[in-house]
């Protein structure tokens, strides 16, 4: 089991996939990580994709790699 701590939650949402994709990618350049898969929801013509977003605390024994 893992002992980081959630700083930060969001929640990404985009009706495209290749738009909830990219902005994925920018939030992970900026140490944010995915937390669980893409939830897609779907009502009429609409469909939806989610993706929860965290930041986790820095810890003094984990050295940042870049």
């Amino acid at each position: 089991m893992s002992d980081r701590k959630i700083k930060y939650y969001t929640i990404l949402e985009f009706t495209s996939p290749h738009r909830l994709a990219d902005s994925v990618q920018v939030y992970i350049k900026d140490g944010w990580v995915p937390f669980g898969g893409v939830a897609v929801r779907q009502e009429g013509h609409l469909t939806e994709f989610y993706q929860a977003m965290v930041k986790y605390e820095q810890s003094e024994h984990i050295q940042k790699v870049e």
